[in-house]
């Protein structure tokens, strides 16, 4: 699938959960598949044990787009820190 050019980053939310609960790759994709035939998947990776790493969900005719990555560790704070960076107006060229 290529990637359309019209799509923009929008909005970021953080899901936090205790890694014990984190979902497997098929669980997500079972769940995102009921809720309608239009939304295409793609970036399917899990890791080893089959829990969910990242995945893609796009839907045409809403003309969005989500992208689901899981982070543990040093990402979870490089992206707090980026974001509150954002959110203050701040940018990585003026650090």
């Amino acid at each position: 699938m290529s990637i359309d050019e019209r799509f923009e980053w929008r909005e970021t939310y953080f899901i936090l959960f205790p890694s014990a609960k984190r979902p497997t790759l098929e669980q997500v994709e079972k769940t995102v598949r009921k809720l309608g035939a239009h939304f295409e998947l793609s970036g399917e990776e899990a890791d080893d044990d089959g829990l969910l790493e990242t995945l893609h969900v796009r839907s045409p005719e809403d003309h969005s787009a989500l992208e689901i990555d899981y982070l543990i560790g040093e990402e979870v704070a490089q992206q707090v820190e980026e974001l509150t960076k954002q959110m203050r107006g701040e940018t990585s060229e003026r650090d």
